[in-house]
């Protein structure tokens, strides 16, 4: 399968110790010629990003690049835009969370996030046979929803987390629920939820093989795998 992955960055970050941490205009700046901190030291982006949930994300395409699956993994950051898994960045300080949506859009547009976000839908001429967005609704407004699902393939199937009015009407995307039930259901944060769900497709798709079609793969994100191995905390760092 081909697989890509639209996560977020997280407040959580690995800075190296004596590492200056940028703040949201450096950053930006950063990715200009007109960079004040051309010396700035990077870090990888899957390495940089810490939070609960981007570890899940990391462990989930893990066992989906063993299953042998190619999996593209990028992150929507509120620094730096849209962040390959292995491009380097300085670590730095920037949310989108309470911004005005007016706000939020502009920075979208600034940072290019749409178009990066449309290349990467039409990367493979044969389509991705799934799109996953594991965001949170600040991300959302970061993003030109209606462009975007336009672009995807006609043979691709996308997945999403509380997104229903977002993807009311749009074909081929389905919304599932990542909410303070499903939280309590699991015994997890609300915020990590996003990367447990995806979690358990990945191990879904390694015990019970390439699902067959988009309802096939929407079961794979709610059903819990058939395995003896648990969803205890920190569980998403073992094999």
């Amino acid at each position: 399968m081909k697989i890509l992955i639209i996560d977020q960055c997280s407040a959580s970050k690995e800075t190296p110790r004596g590492t200056e941490v940028l703040s949201a205009e450096a950053v930006r700046a950063w990715i200009t010629s007109d960079s004040e901190h051309p010396d700035a030291v990077v870090v990888p982006a899957n390495r940089l990003y810490m939070g609960r949930q981007q570890q899940m994300v990391r462990r989930a395409i893990e066992i989906l690049r063993d299953a042998g699956d190619e999996v593209t993994l990028v992150y929507i950051s509120a620094g730096v835009g849209v962040v390959e898994e292995t491009e380097a960045i300085p670590p730095y300080e920037a949310t989108f969370a309470g911004l005005p949506k007016e706000e939020v859009c502009k920075l979208g547009e600034t940072l290019g996030i749409t178009s990066d976000l449309l290349a990467l839908l039409r990367r493979p001429s044969e389509g991705w046979d799934l799109v996953v967005f594991t965001l949170g609704a600040a991300y959302w407004k970061a993003i030109d929803t209606e462009t975007v699902f336009d672009a995807a393939d006609q043979t691709s199937s996308m997945v999403g987390f509380n997104i229903e009015q977002v993807a009311r009407g749009v074909p081929g995307i389905t919304s599932l629920p990542a909410r303070l039930e499903e939280a309590r259901d699991l015994e997890e944060i609300v915020i990590a939820l996003k990367g447990r769900f995806l979690l358990r497709f990945a191990r879904n798709r390694r015990l019970n093989g390439e699902p067959s079609d988009h309802a096939e793969q929407v079961q794979y994100f709610r059903r819990p795998p058939d395995t003896q191995a648990s969803f205890t905390n920190y569980d998403f760092e073992s094999r």
